[in-house]
């Protein structure tokens, strides 16, 4: 037992050691995302368990349910307490602020009482972008799988 708890830790130290030598593909990300004009990030975390396939369909149906979207990106990342689950972190660009704020109302009105769907207008882009993208090293070396796409009109 007590070797195999060294074993581990020495994996999880040689891991670690790894994940640090990796170029910082997030803050590659981040730096081209928060050269595009977002307006508001979205958040939507379901109550029930969410795949990375149903991420995709979220994140598609959206785009094309509020017309005024001109870009939408996504990311899908795991929850931190249920690592079979993901969440959704969206940034979007708009043709009119006013209507799309009007349809992402009345969108965020069908989904059910017990989903997360939180929307705020970005101060700053380059932070919006850092923050969606924070886990794209990390995927790489500890498991925690990413899903994302930029959709464009």
């Amino acid at each position: 037992m007590i070797i195999e708890n060294k074993a581990k830790r020495k994996k999880k130290l040689s891991d670690s050691i790894e994940a640090i030598k990796q170029p910082n593909y997030s803050n590659e990300y981040a730096n081209w995302l928060g050269t595009m004009d977002w307006e508001y990030m979205i958040t939507i975390r379901k109550n029930y368990r969410t795949t990375p396939n149903m991420v995709r369909n979220i994140a598609t149906k959206l785009f094309k349910d509020i017309t005024d979207i001109n870009t939408l990106t996504y990311v899908g990342e795991r929850d931190g307490l249920d690592k079979s689950n993901y969440h959704l972190h969206i940034l979007i660009n708009t043709n009119d602020t006013m209507r799309a704020e009007h349809q992402l109302l009345k969108h965020s009105k069908r989904i059910s009482k017990y989903d997360t769907f939180f929307v705020e207008p970005i101060r700053d882009r380059f932070d919006a972008a850092k923050y969606i993208t924070k886990h794209f090293n990390w995927s790489r070396k500890i498991g925690d799988d990413i899903v994302w796409d930029l959709l464009t009109k």
